[in-house]
């Protein structure tokens, strides 16, 4: 959760580690397949449902393959969240 919040400069780990911490939340953290160790997309999800989905600085604006993956990563929730 540091290296993230770190990577990212967002507060996952002092605001969302505690709600993980207590079963309130999921966090996902995304990786490109080839950079396992650079942080790509922070991931918020609850009840089956992505909350947020936010690159560097919070920001809403990632490539075409983060939009995709953010499409297919729901519908596999939908499918799967139980």
């Amino acid at each position: 959760f540091v290296d993230e919040g770190t990577q990212q400069s967002n507060c996952v780990a002092r605001m969302y580690m505690p709600m993980v911490i207590e079963n309130r939340t999921n966090v996902v953290f995304v990786r490109r397949e080839n950079e396992l160790e650079k942080s790509y997309i922070t991931c918020e999800v609850r009840d089956g449902h992505i909350i947020q989905y936010l690159a560097k600085h919070n920001s809403r604006n990632y490539d075409e393959i983060g939009s995709e993956f953010k499409t297919l990563y729901q519908k596999h929730l939908d499918e799967n969240w139980k």
